[in-house]
């Protein structure tokens, strides 16, 4: 799935055939020109996302980095990316920061 980073490029992938777009919280932040991956929170990848759901007919697939906290974070995070449409959600087992 190619990774859009905002709604144009989500609509240029759904364009060139693509069935579904995949997000990337790294590509927001290059995008956004910041620093780190984690300077983009939980609230700006929902609204960043939710963009692009709105911008495409096709499923979109949300990063949800490694939750945006402790495991305790997790269904609250799921439960972001459901009320706004994403068709699934990446979850990484990774460690970014501290949150």
């Amino acid at each position: 799935m190619p990774d859009a980073y905002d709604p144009m490029s989500a609509r240029l992938i759904e364009q060139a055939g693509f069935k579904a777009v995949q997000c990337s919280g790294y590509s927001f932040s290059l995008a956004a020109c910041r620093k780190n991956e984690i300077d983009i929170g939980l609230t700006e990848n929902l609204a960043l996302t939710a963009a692009i759901i709105q911008a495409v007919a096709v499923p979109v697939m949300a990063d949800g980095e490694d939750g945006f906290g402790g495991v305790e974070q997790i269904p609250s995070t799921i439960k972001g990316y459901v009320r706004i449409g994403a068709a699934g959600v990446n979850l990484e087992d990774q460690v970014l920061d501290d949150y």
